[in-house]
């Protein structure tokens, strides 16, 4: 028991460090003029170019699926106890 909750605490964890990097690299493409994804925004003429729109996908899809993996370790936790 106490391994398997262990294993959970750590899924929950590897869930929330992508929440975290999705919502840095969002961060950083937005404001952080020193970030490279500020720049590569910022040197098209729209900073909502489609073309740029695959760093934004894989941004909300770390925070989505991260968010997601979360809550189900999360639940998955609080039932064992």
């Amino acid at each position: 028991m106490y391994i398997e909750l262990l294993e959970n605490i750590f899924w929950m964890e590897f869930g929330l460090t992508g929440v975290i990097s999705g919502i840095m690299g969002g961060y950083m493409k937005l404001y952080d003029k020193n970030s490279w994804l500020y720049k590569e925004a910022h040197d098209e003429s729209q900073l909502y170019n489609t073309n740029n729109i695959r760093n934004w996908g894989v941004i909300l899809n770390l925070i989505i699926s991260g968010g997601a993996f979360f809550l189900h370790f999360l639940k998955k936790t609080i039932s064992m106890l």
